[in-house]
């Protein structure tokens, strides 16, 4: 099952991607994006239909995944089912200030279309669990893109190897945090706790 849940509504979001139209992103959440674009451009390693992607399809991919993560869960490793508390203290932002643009957590030099992630790293499972609810949740509004990928409506697929990489790829500290109103935190309190009782 797929959790459906976001901090923020996501009708707005979710027109744009079935319209093939830019996502207009809260400022907060431009430099996520441009982390996760980045390692996206790994993705043909693991999904070689990936590269049949245009540009803006990929922005798209990768904006849509930065507005919905939770980059608090990510940052903190707190993922996992559950209404989660508040955290405050956050770890400072590193993108950029040793001369590297974006790190890499692994090598890709190791990615492959039968590369799996595995689960011997708990944190890395459970990252890539995060990242799988903004990954569905992007690609089941982008039926164009899954023709290019050659899933047919299948959205599931792809979304598991494209979190499976990000996870894998992704160091924590390139990200930023996002201040959510206690109305977006309670809204998506509510609406986990409801989702999961229907489980």
């Amino acid at each position: 099952m797929v959790f459906t849940v976001s901090v923020r509504d996501t009708r707005i979001l979710d027109e744009s991607l079935r319209a093939r139209r830019p996502v207009t992103l809260p400022d907060e959440c431009t430099h996520n994006s441009h982390v996760v674009r980045h390692l996206l451009s790994f993705a043909p390693r693991v999904l070689p239909a990936f590269g049949n992607l245009d540009e803006e399809d990929v922005k798209r991919v990768a904006d849509s995944v930065a507005y919905l993560m939770r980059p608090d869960l990510i940052i903190h490793g707190m993922i996992g089912m559950g209404p989660r508390p508040v955290v405050t203290k956050t770890l400072p932002v590193i993108h950029g200030e040793d001369g590297v643009h974006v790190h890499l957590r692994n090598d890709p030099k190791v990615l492959s279309p039968d590369w799996k992630l595995g689960k011997k790293n708990e944190y890395l499972w459970n990252t890539g669990a995060e990242l799988f609810r903004c990954y569905s949740g992007t690609l089941s509004e982008m039926p164009y893109a899954l023709k290019e990928l050659g899933v047919g409506t299948d959205y599931m697929k792809p979304a598991f190897g494209l979190a499976d990489l990000t996870a894998f790829l992704l160091d924590p500290r390139d990200l930023t945090d996002y201040d959510y109103t206690p109305e977006e935190i309670g809204r998506f309190t509510r609406t986990l706790v409801k989702e999961m009782r229907e489980v």
